[in-house]
């Protein structure tokens, strides 16, 4: 059964333009330090593909590209494609 979470996004008009896809909610990259650090959003193209993370580290956003992460922790979710900050 889905939960609330992974239907929220979803509704007539947009069913078609929701994008189901895989991401982190936690990330860990050497900028960030040793601790793994919660994310607050993400770039996701049309094609599903995320290309950036970003979090909030130190008081500041700060945007990591979805390459450079060493480690993650995540889940799926869907919603419409995201540009970049």
């Amino acid at each position: 059964m889905k939960t609330f979470n992974e239907y929220r996004d979803l509704n007539k008009t947009n069913v078609d333009k929701v994008i189901r896809h895989d991401w982190a909610t936690h990330i860990k990259h050497p900028s960030l330090g040793e601790e793994f650090v919660k994310v607050k959003e993400h770039s996701l193209t049309e094609d599903g593909v995320i290309d950036e993370y970003y979090v909030m580290h130190n008081d500041k956003l700060v945007t990591i590209k979805a390459e450079e992460v060493t480690e993650s922790h995540g889940g799926k979710h869907s919603h419409k494609a995201k540009k970049k900050n």
